[in-house]
């Protein structure tokens, strides 16, 4: 029956939302539509396979649509949330409470879909997270003090991605669905049109 083993396939079917690797290359981590999160040591992957994996429940069962790394930290990007928890916790004893939670968006209005997360990293310590969301806006968040550092409007549909300029958050690239590419120079809250 050529039918049922296609079928059979179907109905296990996953889809893989994202990934990333931590910022020193030695973690790996994936996230699925149905709310996995699987991580290990990439060491480990390769010399063990997919067993040496370890998954968990990151959003409480809701979809995880993007993944972020720092050398410490695994972030998760939900509806109307951001999770973050550190690798050595998840890795070292299977702790999957998260470390940091952040809200996102407008808590009284529908739950936004945080679409991309990036990090930027920078040797002064004021490491900064960015998300692009589905409300049309860009938040960029202090890591050091959690506080929201900046709401980023100006695109008139979802932001699909955002790219962290590596300079302590002050510069920012959001890509969305209207169209437009931004860079926004954070001191300002201001932007440039780069792609129009």
């Amino acid at each position: 029956m050529p039918g049922l083993k296609q079928n059979m396939a179907l109905s296990v079917y996953t889809t893989i939302t994202c990934q990333t690797i931590s910022a020193d290359g030695s973690c790996y981590a994936a996230s699925t539509e149905a709310g996995d999160i699987s991580v290990g040591r990439i060491l480990d992957i390769l010399n063990g396979g997919e067993e040496k994996m370890f998954s968990f429940y990151g959003l409480d069962r809701e979809p995880v649509y993007s993944l972020a790394s720092t050398t410490d930290f695994l972030f998760a990007g939900g509806r109307g949330q951001i999770r973050a928890w550190r690798w050595e916790d998840l890795l070292n004893d299977q702790n999957t409470q998260p470390a940091i939670i952040l809200p996102v968006g407008n808590t009284n209005s529908r739950r936004v879909k945080v679409n991309w997360l990036d990090c930027d990293q920078v040797e002064n310590g004021s490491d900064k997270i960015i998300a692009g969301c589905g409300d049309n806006n860009v938040y960029v968040f202090n890591l050091e003090t959690l506080d929201l550092k900046n709401t980023l409007t100006g695109h008139t549909s979802f932001v699909h991605c955002v790219c962290a300029a590596r300079s302590a958050g002050l510069s920012v690239l959001s890509a969305s669905e209207d169209g437009t590419v931004k860079l926004w120079d954070t001191r300002y809250d201001s932007h440039l049109p780069v792609c129009d």
